[in-house]
């Protein structure tokens, strides 16, 4: 199923979908890349990251949920590079977890405002897909 975005499941090491191990695979599923994709997830907003910053309590907290998946993609060539998933949200910030070489940020709990703060560049694109309408 290499390339196919049409599945998304990791059941071994060798037996899983380009959706679930590359960032723009997963885009391609969850969302659309220019244009062509599956678009599964129930709604999907793009925002450059100095706007999302700017209007983080309206436009990225006041959609996220548990569960929800936030993207990174680069402005230079629009390629999906980073998934992170939301595992908790308090009154101010989100808190996810992200597979990572770096261990501090491997652990779910990392603020993704302060992520969006110190390991982006502002004019980066975030993507919010809201996973399901619960």
């Amino acid at each position: 199923m290499e390339g196919n975005v049409n599945y998304w499941f990791y059941r071994t090491s060798t037996n899983r979908t380009t959706t679930w191990t590359g960032a723009n695979y997963f885009r391609q599923h969850w969302g659309n890349l220019n244009g062509a994709g599956r678009n599964r997830a129930y709604q999907m907003r793009i925002y450059p990251v100095w706007y999302a910053l700017e209007r983080y309590s309206s436009v990225v907290l006041g959609f996220l949920k548990e569960g929800d998946i936030v993207q990174h993609v680069r402005y230079d060539n629009c390629e999906a590079y980073h998934s992170q998933v939301i595992v908790s949200k308090t009154a101010t910030d989100l808190l996810c977890a992200q597979h990572s070489t770096t261990p501090e940020y491997f652990y779910s709990g990392r603020c993704f405002r302060e992520y969006l703060n110190k390991d982006t560049l502002p004019m980066n694109w975030v993507i919010l897909y809201r996973i399901s309408s619960n």
